[in-house]
């Protein structure tokens, strides 16, 4: 999950993070196959693929923030995101 402005800014952004662990175990995937499967985008753009998991049926979920400053991800999260799931 990467949250920002809009999409393209998300998907620069996360893939440069990404980048950085090229021939590292973590990288073990392509980042499209990743931001498939992920939530890459604005606020909006995450709720919408949280909630595509949410009524195929998913219960949890596993935040992994594809930023170095990732506390900043997580309360831009738990401020624009979260809500939309909190009842």
């Amino acid at each position: 999950m990467h949250l920002a402005k809009d999409r393209a800014t998300a998907l620069r952004d996360g893939g440069q993070w990404y980048k950085q662990f090229e021939g590292q175990i973590i990288q073990n995937k392509p980042f499209e196959l990743i931001v498939e499967g992920g939530a890459f985008g604005s606020p909006e753009d995450c709720i919408e693929k949280i909630r595509a998991y949410a009524d195929a049926g998913s219960e949890a979920m596993i935040l992994r923030f594809f930023a170095n400053d990732w506390l900043a991800q997580f309360k831009l999260f738990r401020e624009q995101v979260f809500p939309a799931f909190a009842n």
